[in-house]
């Protein structure tokens, strides 16, 4: 379970162009010692009128060069 690893800031709600809503933070919160974030992106569902994130589906991009 990852939820008790993942830490990260500036979060941002949004729907891709087939309509899945992701959750998007950069992650970790403090940069690791190259000082690189890197962003995560965790899918979003409403399930009973609540967001529910799917962590074990989130992707990671690519660390800045």
């Amino acid at each position: 379970d990852l939820t008790n690893t993942l830490d990260g800031g500036h979060g941002m709600l949004f729907t891709d162009a087939v309509g899945q809503m992701y959750l998007s933070i950069h992650s970790p919160e403090h940069p690791d010692e190259e000082g690189r974030e890197r962003p995560l992106f965790v899918p979003i569902r409403e399930e009973n009128g609540r967001l529910v994130w799917d962590v074990g589906k989130c992707g990671r991009g690519k660390a800045n060069a």
